[in-house]
């Protein structure tokens, strides 16, 4: 099968990133689920979440929000404009949250290539403002089923996880002005682990692309983070991932939780797409 090529390691476009899903056999895995799972949603079709006030179930979702809008889908909001779906969490008043995750979790992250093989994890995103004290959150791979979505939960204004689940992936601190970090949270009521701080730059009203490649063949570089197709320089290895004690040893599922400042600062998460791939 042709593979994707790439020669600018940058790539702001709509679509994922090439450096990141190369060598990904997407369409063998669609056809042939021997070869991997694959997970993707571009919010093009999406159901009407109601006013949640308790987590409720939401087509393959499960998802909380105390804020206002709650999470929506449309074709251009608040001066965004795709060529297909959106999603939006709006957040208006102190401590505000909101967090949609997979429901059923397939990935998984052993650091071992006996247990697992190569995974890809990419988001397209945007923020409503890039201020101090605005809204933060956490993007990527959590054990969402552990994770019961309430206020402040999984991530909550001092921005530490819940401690009943695990999560891999990028955390944006509501103290952050305009930069996030790679991060991992071992079932940790703590501010989650930062693998590269501050390494990736946002802009308000402004996509970017967020992810990781996970190679368990690759002891050294075995996470790898992208901000648009351009690698950071921090990596996980697979020492630290097999030192852990629950995020290498639990199923993943994609998840987001957003949170407004305890300032009170209103503002909006946005997502265009996201999806997740793993080789059998």
């Amino acid at each position: 099968m042709q593979k994707v090529q790439y020669k600018d390691p940058s790539d702001t476009t709509e679509g994922p990133s090439p450096i990141i899903w190369g060598d990904m056999p997407i369409m063998e895995m669609m056809h042939d689920p021997r070869k991997g799972f694959y997970f993707f949603d571009d919010f093009v079709d999406v159901l009407l979440p109601g006013t949640q006030t308790t987590e409720i179930a939401w087509g393959p979702y499960k998802v909380f929000n105390t804020g206002s809008p709650v999470w929506q889908s449309a074709l251009t909001v608040n001066s965004i404009a795709v060529n297909g779906g959106i999603i939006s969490c709006g957040l208006d008043t102190d401590n505000d949250s909101g967090s949609l995750g997979v429901q059923a979790q397939s990935f998984r992250m052993s650091g071992l290539k006996a247990t697992d093989k190569k995974l890809c994890f990419e988001a397209r995103i945007a923020v409503s403002p890039i201020t101090t004290n605005g809204v933060g959150f956490a993007l990527g791979l959590a054990e969402t089923s552990l994770f019961t979505f309430a206020t402040a939960v999984p991530l909550n204004a001092s921005d530490a996880f819940t401690n009943t689940g695990a999560f891999i992936g990028f955390q944006y601190l509501e103290d952050d002005t305009t930069t996030c970090s790679s991060a991992y949270s071992d079932r940790s009521a703590a501010a989650a682990t930062e693998i590269g701080s501050n390494e990736v730059t946002l802009a308000n009203l402004t996509f970017t692309k967020l992810g990781f490649i996970y190679d368990p063949e690759d002891l050294t570089n075995t996470v790898r983070f992208f901000q648009d197709g351009a690698k950071c320089g921090t990596v996980l290895s697979s020492a630290s991932l097999v030192a852990l004690t629950n995020l290498d040893a639990a199923l993943l599922g994609p998840m987001v939780s957003v949170i407004a400042d305890s300032s009170g600062t209103s503002g909006l998460f946005y997502m265009d797409w996201w999806r997740c791939a793993q080789l059998r």
